[in-house]
C-alpha cells in the first residue's frame, strides 16, 4: 500500500502505533498472499521491532481490539463519493497455542 493513496487517507487519523500494526498486517497479507492471515503475538511484536513481553502484548491486544472495532470513513466534498471499511473483521485463535488467525476487512483491498 502507498502512503499517498486512499489507504493512507482512511488511516491518518489512528494512533501511530495503529498504524504501524496496519502496515505490518499488510507486510504479511502480501507474503501469505491472503486476506485470512495466520500469525501469533511473538511474530507481530517481532515485526513491529517490539520485545515480547507482558507490556507489549497488552498493546498489541488492545491495538487490535481498536482496529477490529474501528470503521473508517472517507468522503469526496462535492464529488458525492464514500467508503466505509472495517480493518478488521475477526481474530480467532486456536486453543492451546499462540496461534493467531486475523481475518482483514476490506481496507487491505483497497
Amino acid at each position: 500500500m502507498s502512503e499517498g493513496t486512499l489507504f493512507a487517507e482512511l488511516i491518518k487519523n489512528l494512533d501511530q502505533f495503529d498504524r504501524k500494526l496496519i502496515f505490518v498486517l499488510d507486510d504479511l497479507r502480501e507474503k501469505q498472499n491472503r486476506m485470512t492471515l495466520i500469525t501469533s503475538r511473538f511474530e507481530l511484536c517481532r515485526l513491529l521491532h517490539l520485545e515480547y513481553d507482558g507490556d507489549n502484548i497488552k498493546k498489541l491486544d488492545r491495538s487490535l481490539q481498536r482496529l477490529m472495532q474501528t470503521r473508517l470513513f472517507s468522503s469526496e466534498p462535492g464529488t458525492g463519493f464514500s467508503i466505509a471499511t472495517k480493518t478488521i473483521s475477526g481474530i480467532d485463535q486456536e486453543e492451546q497455542t499462540e496461534k493467531l488467525i486475523i481475518s482483514l476487512g476490506r481496507l487491505f483491498s483497497i
